[in-house]
């Protein structure tokens, strides 16, 4: 006879609301993860036919013994046709925003003949659950999520830049229907816990990535490294890649590039501009910059995929994580661990304890230009690379930050022995 109990295997809805940046890639990993923790996975998402590609260009294929990943749904995000007062549309759009989750993970359910156990959220944002507690009668299933933010205990009482809200993680995942947090920084596994309840479950996730470098899958963006290469013509390459924003270091990084001591060294800046958080003036600056400076090549559209990220990672000397008012974790200084580039970042936050502690390259005053110039041309120097390589524990922070470790601390999380 069969054991009913034994075959049941738990399903849980991985939702993600956002396809840019990193999230498309995240998405694919975390449901990966869940899938080799033993658990089946409805993916929701704003991408289907982008999630199955991805899902079919990894190694789902290949994996036995694991969890059955469904078919991707297209997430719902309709908007109010409720005249909500000014003072309440937060909480209107928490309503909506949740509610229809809520119903379109149920019908799903019923189509299918399957019950979902709980939700995944693949990334927690302030702005979407700040008002959940609304909506959580209306959403109805036991839920954890991914909170990449340290700045609730790292820089208390300092709004989230260009979004003027403070982080409130105590005001959701306290919540009865939430099961657990998972956070990339070491310090917030007790911060959080303090904030929401030392009986809440609050597990260490490492800040994984992808380190593809597969150049067939690198679409029209595919000669972007070698277009760099050849700008530099044999000039040193500093990068700044991803969504570029004035919190990460945007301003200081092209007023270095300003420098009459810089210009024998190639800047170059790589993804899509966040122009909200950047003042009128600031910003008629930075364009006159890009222009006026010969040694400056851009390229400003979103890097096509992390096959390109990553080469254009692989092509430079340094890379500058120098960001400013981030107290979080960047996956940035993963991939340049496993493709072993040194990179320069911030005093005082997560990124610069991680750097001294594995020596993955040097820390700069990000409000001292004088030091940040000095500090890269250092970087720059005849010997430092072999010098790095000696003392660099690349291949442990990579380790550490492995996605191998995700089934493991989903199974920690989700309650799944």
């Amino acid at each position: 006879m069969t054991n009913k109990a034994a075959r049941y295997s738990t399903t849980v809805a991985l939702v993600e609301w956002y396809w840019m940046g990193h999230h498309p890639s995240y998405a694919v990993h975390l449901a990966l993860a869940i899938s080799k923790a033993g658990m089946d996975v409805v993916p929701f998402c704003a991408n289907p036919a982008d999630f199955q590609k991805r899902l079919n260009n990894s190694e789902y294929q290949r994996l036995k013994h694991s969890g059955k990943i469904h078919l991707a749904n297209q997430i719902q995000r309709a908007g109010s046709r409720v005249n909500w007062p000014r003072r309440v549309i937060p909480i209107g759009r928490a309503v909506n925003h949740f509610g229809i989750l809520g119903k379109q993970l149920r019908r799903w359910s019923q189509r299918n003949n399957k019950r979902i156990d709980q939700a995944f959220f693949c990334c927690v944002y302030d702005m979407d659950f700040e008002y959940f507690r609304y909506a959580e009668p209306l959403f109805r299933f036991p839920w954890a999520g991914l909170y990449f933010n340290s700045r609730f205990f790292r820089l208390p009482d300092t709004p989230i830049p260009y979004q003027a809200r403070f982080s409130c993680p105590e005001k959701y995942f306290s919540l009865p229907s939430c099961t657990g947090v998972a956070v990339v920084d070491p310090r917030a596994v007790q911060a959080m816990k303090e904030r929401i309840g030392m009986q809440k479950q609050v597990v260490l996730f490492p800040d994984f990535t992808d380190i593809s470098l597969d150049c067939t899958k690198a679409g029209e963006n595919i000669g972007l490294a070698s277009k760099i290469r050849r700008f530099a013509h044999g000039k040193p390459i500093i990068s700044l890649v991803g969504h570029l924003q004035r919190t990460k270091g945007l301003l200081s990084f092209t007023k270095a590039a300003c420098e009459s001591s810089m210009q024998d060294i190639t800047f170059f800046l790589g993804g899509e501009i966040n122009w909200q958080e950047i003042s009128e003036a600031d910003k008629q600056w930075l364009l006159k910059a890009w222009e006026e400076n010969p040694n400056i090549f851009s390229h400003f559209q979103r890097l096509s995929s992390e096959d390109v990220l990553n080469q254009v990672i692989a092509e430079s000397d340094v890379i500058y994580t120098a960001y400013n008012d981030f107290p979080n974790s960047s996956n940035i200084l993963t991939k340049a661990a496993l493709l072993k580039r040194p990179v320069v970042v911030s005093e005082g936050h997560l990124m610069a304890e991680l750097v001294r502690d594995y020596q993955l390259g040097e820390v700069v005053r990000d409000d001292d230009l004088a030091n940040i110039c000095q500090t890269l041309r250092t970087m720059l120097q005849p010997g430092y690379l072999d010098q790095l390589r000696q003392r660099a524990c690349w291949q442990d922070y990579a380790d550490l930050q492995s996605a191998d470790r995700l089934p493991q601390a989903f199974q920690q999380l989700l309650g799944v022995c």
